[in-house]
């Protein structure tokens, strides 16, 4: 249990020098590999906390041990659930924050900006 969540705080830091060498080599137009690492990113930051806290819940609650597949499947769904909701958690931030701080005309801009690893919050 302390090193599933001792994970985390490797991919907070690991996430953090992620966006620190994206902020200092910024893409200068929106591709598939800077929207890869910009979810990378947001996984490291932010999902990551949110799957394995859920699959820490899930493991407290006695699901773990040697109950076997079917519980291996329950942590593993939970894992998922976690880090669907953290990524969808920190988009729709950037959506919600980022886009009411762009005028109309720069929204274009803010969009594209979205899609590459360039991107801060």
């Amino acid at each position: 249990m302390v090193e599933l969540l001792a994970t985390v705080i490797a991919n907070l830091v690991e996430g953090e020098v992620l966006q620190l060498r994206a902020t200092s080599e910024p893409e200068k137009t929106p591709s598939k590999k800077g929207f890869e690492e910009y979810m990378r990113k947001t996984y490291l930051k932010t999902a990551s906390l949110m799957a394995k806290s859920a699959r820490a819940a899930v493991i407290l609650g006695g699901c773990g041990g040697e109950q076997g597949k079917a519980a291996e499947w329950v942590k593993d769904v939970a894992y998922g659930y976690g880090r669907n909701l953290g990524i969808a958690f920190q988009v729709s931030t950037f959506f919600s924050v980022g886009m009411t701080m762009c005028s109309y005309v720069a929204r274009r801009r803010c969009f594209g900006l979205f899609t590459h690893s360039g991107i801060t919050r």
